[in-house]
């Protein structure tokens, strides 16, 4: 499998404890999702422009809420998971 993960050049010399074989690995492995954390991303910096621009503070998870890109908690019962 060809690496989906371009590491800029001198950063695999300078950190080899960190930029292992098996964590590029691990990297090339995640690289497929990057693209829904970078809408996620968009997505949250343009909420945040949009309450700067109104002048509105955050809002947080209302009961029975869930996060973007999550099912997995509610709002009702995310503590019980932490």
């Amino acid at each position: 499998m060809a690496p989906s993960l371009e590491i800029r050049r001198g950063l695999a010399e300078a950190y080899p404890d960190v930029l292992t074989a098996a964590a590029r690995d691990a990297l090339d492995a995640l690289a497929p999702l990057d693209g829904d954390r970078r809408e996620l991303m968009a997505a949250r910096m343009a909420r945040r422009l949009e309450r700067a621009r109104h002048g509105r503070r955050i809002e947080y998870f209302r009961s029975g809420g869930t996060a973007s890109g999550v099912d997995l908690w509610r709002g009702h019962d995310r503590r019980r998971h932490l």
